[in-house]
């Protein structure tokens, strides 16, 4: 239920800032067309090198923010004071022939399956918002 929903609400935030960035393009053309600046002028480069920052800052800040509250809700205490459900359940297996197993693998598992696989592919999504 997690995976489905993380991938609709991934693929959502992607559009979005995709579109987000056509469209700071897009005024970025629009405004050069209509001071009739050189592309070359150096004040022209100069401004678009502080609409590139303030983009860099906003992607930063998104970064950040999305794995503060990933970090907000796995960390047990935080989990106890807001009295939230865990964000994962880890459930633990006795099997007779292969003794104690996790379910899901604690580690990286060859489905991409395990928790290490979950949360690289959550903070792997994070990361691609600035691609």
């Amino acid at each position: 239920e997690f995976e489905r929903t993380f991938k609709s609400m991934k693929a959502a935030n992607s559009s979005d800032i995709k579109d987000a960035g056509k469209q700071i393009h897009s005024l970025l053309k629009e405004t050069n067309k209509v001071l009739r600046v050189s592309n070359a002028s150096a004040d022209w480069r100069c401004y678009v090198e502080f609409v590139n920052s303030v983009v860099v800052e906003g992607l930063s800040t998104a970064i950040m923010t999305s794995l503060e509250f990933l970090l907000d809700q796995i960390d047990p205490e935080s989990i106890r004071r807001d009295g939230r459900l865990p964000l994962f359940e880890i459930m633990l297996v006795l099997d007779g022939t292969d003794g104690i197993n996790f379910q899901p693998p604690l580690g990286h598992d060859t489905k991409k399956k395990g928790m290490s696989d979950m949360i690289d592919n959550i903070v792997g999504s994070f990361f691609l918002i600035s691609t």
